[in-house]
């Protein structure tokens, strides 16, 4: 398959050409694939592309270009197109724009909440989603069609690097892993618009929520251990993201830094390089910071395994 883009004279894509030994076919402003014999005017500004991602770009850039002059510029709803998608087939969540400004994601059995994605994707320079247009329909029927499983974080002002929780739903049924760094029954959902600071963002379609939940964990101790825990120096290893939610589950303890570390053996502390192993990718393992009741408490499990 070999693709071409024609381009305006704003250079804007004008249409993206695909070919086959056997068919060629156009994408235009009429937004589907028809047969084509671009490829044989001479009049047209045509240039083959290296790679169907460069393709996809400039389709991508039609696509979005239409529905926005359709809806007269100003487009209320739209859904995440990922990037790594030709074909808008899989969208994911649907956002609005608000009478006032604001932005709103709509997140199931809990509705419509204040959410800032598309204002982070504007401000960004990249993004692992396009903002496709659509209309009011077409933002009901994708919502209709949206699994009962779904997963959220729940950011803050307060803290842009650490969220404020991470939230999982399954139809009516809601549960959030919070601050306190536990999963628990949960309406956050419900009340992020009684907070102002909060806003919510969806998580991949194939997320469950616990690998969020990991890093929400990482940054609180990381917070904890530079405020509360200085000079101590702790960690527990876990096998991988999942057992890190309990520390139960920490088969290791190590002190020190990646530079000198020490593991916790025997009731001895032996030379052990399993933090520079994580932060290099030399093993799969993950990290917590810990305080020092907690490493006292892992001493005495470690000793009796």
């Amino acid at each position: 398959m070999k693709y071409f883009i024609h381009r305006d004279r704003r250079d804007h894509p004008f249409a993206v050409v695909r070919k086959t030994a056997s068919a060629e076919e156009a994408f235009t402003r009429d937004l589907r694939w028809k047969p084509s014999d671009l490829l044989g005017r001479a009049d047209l500004r045509i240039d083959e592309v290296a790679y169907e991602s460069d393709a996809g770009e400039a389709r991508a850039a039609i696509e979005i270009a239409v529905r926005t002059e359709r809806q007269r510029g100003r487009p209320r709803y739209f859904a995440l197109w990922k990037r790594t998608e030709f074909e808008p087939r899989h969208l994911h969540s649907v956002l609005r724009r608000t009478r006032l400004g604001g932005e709103e994601i709509h997140t199931g059995h809990s509705g419509w909440v204040p959410s800032r994605v598309l204002r982070r994707m504007e401000k960004e320079d990249y993004s692992s989603y396009r903002a496709l247009p659509v209309s009011e329909e077409e933002a009901e029927t994708i919502i209709a069609g949206k699994p009962a499983r779904r997963c959220f974080q729940v950011l803050s002002v307060e803290g842009p690097n650490l969220p404020f929780a991470v939230v999982r739903v399954n139809g009516e049924h809601e549960e959030a892993f919070t601050r306190e760094l536990a999963w628990g029954p949960s309406t956050l959902l419900a009340e992020v618009a009684a907070h102002r600071g909060r806003w919510v963002e969806e998580l991949s379609a194939d997320a469950t929520g616990d690998l969020a939940a990991y890093h929400l964990a990482l940054a609180q101790r990381r917070l904890w251990q530079r405020l509360h825990w200085k000079g101590a120096g702790y960690f527990a290893i876990f096998s991988d993201a999942v057992d890190a939610l309990d520390l139960a589950n920490a088969f290791a303890l190590v002190k020190g830094d990646s530079w000198e570390e020490y593991a916790y053996r025997k009731g001895a502390w032996e030379r052990c390089s399993l933090l520079r192993g994580i932060s290099n990718g030399g093993n799969t393992y993950e990290e917590l910071p810990i305080s020092p009741d907690e490493a006292r408490l892992l001493m005495e499990r470690l000793d009796n395994r």
